[in-house]
């Protein structure tokens, strides 16, 4: 009996133990998703801000594009001249200083698309910085995307290690790049 005892104690212990071990790890699973409920909370917040921001220049430069492809116009009308080669970069030559690119690659998309866009609203009398987030859904369209922009932009790695939460660049990349 006495030795049955000592068994049922151990095994009770052994429970124990196991118990505390499957604790720890739930512990741990509810802390990373913890930290990554804050870090979606943060980017819900930051994300309108961003996009507002993205909707006035798109807007300024709406009205800025018709602006100066009217004064081309009429320079052409001036002159006579039918050539209609001025208004093939009017886009492109006072662009932004800052071109904000998140969230915009997916698996289904053409990021060689998005490549031509960036591109196109880059100037081209002074330099414009363009800060491209990519969150990773697919190994495979990041690296053609990359692929793609290294063609035309000279593109740094921001290591976002410094201001956003631990984990956060297993699926997101920052890149700050410049019109080659």
């Amino acid at each position: 009996n006495n030795n049955n005892l000592n068994k049922k104690r151990v095994i009770t212990v052994i429970e124990e133990v196991d118990d505390l071990e499957l604790n720890k790890q739930v512990n741990e699973l509810k802390n990373q998703i913890e930290k990554k409920v804050l870090i979606v909370r943060q980017l819900r917040i930051q994300i309108p801000k961003q996009l507002e921001l993205l909707n006035q220049q798109i807007s300024n430069l709406r009205q800025n594009t018709s602006a100066r492809q009217l004064t081309l116009k009429r320079q052409n009308n001036n002159n006579n001249n039918n050539n209609n080669n001025n208004n093939n970069n009017v886009i492109n030559e006072n662009g932004p200083d800052v071109l904000i690119v998140s969230d915009c690659v997916y698996p289904e998309g053409n990021p060689a698309i998005l490549v031509q866009c960036m591109y196109l609203l880059s100037s081209k009398n002074r330099p414009t910085i363009i800060y491209c987030a990519l969150e990773i859904r697919s190994e495979k369209t990041i690296e053609f995307f990359l692929e793609e922009a290294s063609k035309y932009f000279i593109m740094n790695k921001i290591n976002i290690d410094t201001f956003a939460e631990k984990g956060f660049q297993d699926f997101v990349l920052l890149y700050e790049m410049f019109k080659k």
